[in-house]
Formats: C-alpha cells, structure tokens, sequence
C-alpha cells in the first residue's frame, strides 16, 4: 500500500472540502509542495486564490470536465475567464510515473498531460502586471484547450497583462484560439521564457499580419512590447 504523504493528506482534504462546497481560507503554505492527480484536487489548490502551496506536483493525467462545471470567473474589467485561475507565483510540475500522451520524439520523464477536451483553455494567469515573480509550468503536456470567443486569445494558457511566466519541457498540442495565441497570449506582461517545449498542431484564427518584434500574431505565441517594458522571451524549442 502506498504511504500517504503529508502533500497527498492537504490535497485530499482539500478536494473534500471543495466537493462540499467549503472554500478553502486563504493559509500560509510557501514552500510547501502537495500533489494533485484530478481535476477537483487541481482547482481547490491553486483555482482564484492569491495564496497556496508553493509547488503542484501533478502524478497523474488530468482530464478537465465536460460538465458545465469547468470554471469562469468574472474579472474586475468585466470579461470572463475561463480555464484555472492562478493569481500568485507557484511552480506546477509533471511527476507522472507514466502518461497516455502519444507524440512522436522523447517526452521528458515526468511529464503529465492535461487535456482540457476543448471546453475551455487550461490556465489564466492573473498575476500582478509585469512582476518579475514567475508562475512556471514544467513537464506538462497542454492538449485541446480552446477558446472560441471573437478576441479570444490564448488557446492553452493566458498570461496577458500579468507578471513573468516560465514554461520548461511543456508541450502544447492541438490548443485552439479564435484571435491570436493558439498554444499562449503573454503579452503586455513580464518576461516570459520558453525552455524545450514543443508546439504541435496549434492553431489561431489572425486577424492582422505579423509585425513582429511590436506585434507577432502567431498560431504559437502572442507577444507584444508595451511601453518598452516588456521583455521578449527567452526561447529554446
């Protein structure tokens, strides 16, 4: 039997108390590291909360809800997000054993997927515009996340008008946006650095031609420079 960890213990009361509809308070966790290995358990970690655990550890692949209960908030600027909410600076990481995600090439050990069944995108960072702290995602596969809104942007992962993002061995495959941004929209935001990852079959529907470095519209990535403050990413494909 496996030994439970005190990681594995926080997840699964949290995911009680959020499948009985208890919000989890707002507790001091920095530096401290829980697994996740479902959606539910996903979402009352880090979902719309400015504080909590310091790392996720995914163990396993992660299926998002086709339900009606996969998450939109309404922000203060009146639009509507969807996807996981993060709001503070945390590391989410792949710790899979194994992964039913079929790519050709080498997957880095660890690697977890995480299929959003293109009902919504999988992340919207929400943290404070241009801050240098990084939410980073490694060892993640981000399959079918899709937005579909006419300036939607961000097909897998939203990161704009936000602080500094990392994304390390993530590979984003068939993320769909319906503006720019298929796989990520981090523009307007702080540095955000690319580290072998891999894009496979993303798509975004343009509605301007590339300008880049000032504006790149891309199927991959949109990156815009805001008053000379946003730094161009770092990327190693």
């Amino acid at each position: 039997m496996r030994r439970a960890t005190r990681g594995n213990v926080v997840a699964a009361i949290i995911a009680l108390l959020a499948m009985a509809g208890v919000m989890w308070p707002e507790l001091s966790l920095a530096e401290t590291t829980i697994d996740v290995a479902t959606f539910a358990q996903l979402k009352a970690a880090v979902h719309d909360k400015t504080s909590g655990p310091s790392t996720l550890r995914i163990t396993n692949d992660i299926y998002f809800p086709t339900d009606g209960s996969m998450p939109r908030s309404l922000m203060a600027d009146g639009t509507v997000s969807g996807g996981i909410i993060i709001k503070y600076a945390v590391r989410i990481v792949g710790a899979c054993s194994s992964t039913s995600l079929v790519v050709s090439g080498t997957v880095a050990a660890g690697t977890c997927q995480l299929d959003a069944k293109e009902v919504d995108r999988h992340f919207d960072v929400k943290t404070t515009q241009y801050s240098t702290s990084e939410v980073v995602f490694e060892k993640l596969a981000l399959v079918n996340g899709k937005k579909t809104g006419n300036t939607d942007t961000g097909g897998a992962v939203n990161a704009y008008q936000t602080g500094a993002t990392r994304f390390e061995d993530v590979i984003f495959k068939d993320n769909t946006a319906t503006d720019t941004g298929g796989a990520v929209d981090a523009s307007y935001s702080g540095k955000a650095t690319f580290t072998s990852c891999r894009f496979l079959g993303n798509k975004a529907y343009v509605r301007s031609p590339p300008q880049f470095p000032h504006q790149s519209h891309s199927a991959l990535i949109r990156l815009l420079i805001s008053r000379g403050r946003h730094l161009l990413p770092s990327v190693s494909l």
